[in-house]
């Protein structure tokens, strides 16, 4: 036998003996209320008397929920079988209540004789009062077994296969990362092309770069999220690509803390706002200007922000970031993978320039 089965088998009989100890705790509750809340059953029988006599009644169901449990396997109750299955298990517990009505007289007669019961005792009136929720115990049984089973099944499909759902949704979320790719790759070819013959020594140093960005890319295309710090390195690699081009005119600042360099970002979620940021706010000025990017964290939210010192927001942000523009791509990935727990915003800055907020949830593990 197996190390699997072994454990297996252990897991049923421990589940056992909890079933059996429950029951037992059940019966000695039921016991005790009817004990101390009716005066008469105190003048009749103690306590051992109120507790066998409970234990006889209540013992049948040990064994019949069990029967309960396989009925309902056997004959279960949806769509498709309750025409078959309902009068099956109506029958089942009308016949259960006579079974259980005959078992438990019997066992009364017998203990009645033993002097284990007071003759006084009249079972009628008790059989009555309990017999009559045999029915209801048998429906109660079979709708937890019904739910327990549902819920099984569906935990192993989870763990078996992906939900179609979840894989839908990375494939929907990955290909719009990969419609920004090419556009982003492409201007950056057009950058290194402006400079081969100006400056062919930049222009090759441009090019390893290049190849730096390509190689990350490749570490993390089939990743939805990735480390900020990781993101961040990416971004460095590309703006030393812009630097060589515009030389003296570009300039950037970064302002991340510690402790949200290991804090979960979508997989390129970065380079086209810092792109943006150069080509539709620094490179229409002559004096080029300053990029900044900063991440903080706000108690459960993480605040990231690309800012600029260039010509400002001269749309108004729904035009900027229709579906089809890449800032609109970005929104479609965020609102896939956080729903409605994340904000996305453009504003013009009061010194001067723009800014793009990201502020998504702070988490560190991969969320569910």
């Amino acid at each position: 036998m197996s190390a699997e089965n072994r454990s297996a088998k252990k897991n049923k009989f421990g589940k056992l003996i909890l079933i059996v100890l429950a029951f037992i705790l059940l019966v000695i509750f039921i016991s005790t209320d009817f004990f101390l809340l009716d005066p008469a059953a105190r003048e009749i029988q103690d306590f051992k008397q109120q507790f066998l006599i409970n234990l006889n009644l209540w013992l049948p169901w040990l064994v019949i929920a069990f029967l309960v449990i396989w009925l309902s396997r056997e004959y279960p109750l949806n769509k498709r079988t309750w025409k078959h299955a309902l009068p099956a298990h109506l029958a089942v517990s009308i016949g259960l209540v006579f079974v259980h009505t005959i078992m438990a007289m019997g066992m009364f007669t017998l203990m009645e004789r033993l002097d284990i019961l007071d003759p006084e005792f009249t079972t009628g009136s008790l059989l009555t009062r309990v017999l009559h929720l045999d029915i209801i115990i048998y429906a109660i049984i079979l709708g937890l077994s019904r739910h327990y089973d549902l819920k099984k099944n569906i935990r192993i499909l989870e763990q078996k296969i992906p939900p179609l759902e979840i894989r839908s949704n990375q494939m929907n979320i990955q290909g719009l990362e990969r419609q920004l790719f090419p556009h982003f790759i492409q201007n950056i070819m057009e950058t290194i092309s402006n400079n081969l013959l100006r400056d062919p020594v930049v222009a090759d140093r441009m090019i390893c770069r290049l190849n730096d960005l390509l190689r990350l890319d490749l570490e993390n295309v089939s990743k939805l999220e990735i480390p900020l710090e990781r993101e961040l390195g990416f971004i460095k690699r590309y703006l030393e690509i812009m630097e060589a081009s515009f030389q003296t005119k570009l300039r950037t600042e970064f302002h991340i803390p510690d402790e949200v360099q290991k804090a979960l970002v979508p997989t390129f979620i970065l380079p086209p706002l810092v792109e943006n940021a150069i080509f539709h706010g620094i490179a229409p000025q002559e004096q080029g200007g300053k990029i900044e990017i900063g991440a903080f964290r706000k108690y459960r939210i993480l605040v990231v922000q690309v800012s600029d010192s260039g010509v400002g927001l001269n749309q108004g942000q729904e035009d900027l970031i229709k579906p089809e523009k890449s800032l609109g791509l970005i929104c479609a990935r965020l609102k896939l993978l956080y729903a409605r727990e994340y904000s996305f915003r453009l504003e013009n800055l009061e010194r001067k320039g723009a800014a793009a907020v990201l502020e998504i949830p702070f988490h560190l593990n991969p969320l569910d």
